[in-house]
């Protein structure tokens, strides 16, 4: 008699709870919605998976088919007429006004927009001269003329171009600040004449950054060195020209390297 006892009050105990239990969820009509036993929740029921409840909606809005369905409830629609068509779905509104919206995975081109974009190398441009015997031909005292010899374009550059000696083209899109530097070594065969020397930029010179030294005696080398600040935008070019303010004698550049590199990451 005690087992009849305690079992009665053992089933009615689990009626109660599984009453609680139901009431704290949403309602699926039995004919829209199909349940399985696999669907146990998977904290209890280790070795079985879980089934998304799936559910023929009506419409985006369909309170009818599942009755309050909790916000963020997640079905699977078997309706393929839907706007949507058949999927997995979740209800973005309210349990009263239920709003389904779609789980949609992003294309590609989503996906490469959402992705964080490669840091920018700062771009830079070098190319030089070396043990060079071409004179530059001084046709006129006074004025600048573009340095004559081969120059090699180093490989390692980045947003730069050499599509012919002594010129370097910036190829980047955007446009930056950039540090010029520029060094060179020159005589000439007539003594004591005065070098001046300037980088340019689109054919006009870069005139903060001019400099001036006397070469002293006949074929003696002498250095010197250019530094200029200077914006630079796709297309821009840069060449080293020279220029003999004591006369017309030829001034040979044996040794030069012209070199430009970025120092902001964008100029609005």
């Amino acid at each position: 008699m005690n087992k009849i006892y305690r079992s009665a009050i053992l089933l009615f105990c689990l009626a109660i709870y599984m009453q609680n239990t139901q009431a704290q969820n949403a309602t699926f009509t039995s004919a829209t919605v199909r349940t399985s036993a696999a669907s146990l929740p998977l904290a209890t029921q280790p070795s079985r998976e879980a089934l998304v409840p799936q559910v023929s909606l009506r419409s985006a809005n369909d309170a009818q088919s599942i009755l309050r369905p909790a916000s963020g409830l997640l079905v699977y629609n078997t309706n393929a007429a839907l706007s949507g068509g058949s999927g997995y779905y979740y209800n973005s509104g309210t349990p009263t006004a239920p709003v389904w919206a779609k789980l949609v995975a992003p294309n590609v081109d989503e996906a490469a927009a959402a992705a964080p974009a490669e840091p920018e190398l700062f771009p830079m441009g070098e190319l030089s001269m070396t043990s060079n015997v071409v004179p530059t031909d001084i046709s006129a005292s006074g004025v600048y003329h573009k340095v004559a010899g081969g120059t090699q374009f180093t490989g390692k550059a980045y947003s730069f171009a050499s599509s012919e000696a002594n010129t370097l083209t910036y190829t980047g899109s955007v446009t930056k600040m950039f540090h010029i530097s520029c060094t060179l070594a020159a005589f000439s065969a007539e003594p004591n004449q005065v070098l001046k020397a300037v980088v340019y930029k689109n054919g006009k010179p870069l005139s903060a950054g001019t400099i001036q030294t006397k070469l002293g005696d006949s074929n003696e080398v002498t250095s010197t060195a250019i530094q200029v600040m200077t914006p630079l935008s796709k297309g821009d070019s840069l060449e080293v020209r020279v220029m003999n303010l004591s006369g017309h004698s030829n001034i040979t550049v044996t040794d030069m390297n012209l070199f430009a590199m970025g120092v902001s990451m964008g100029i609005k």
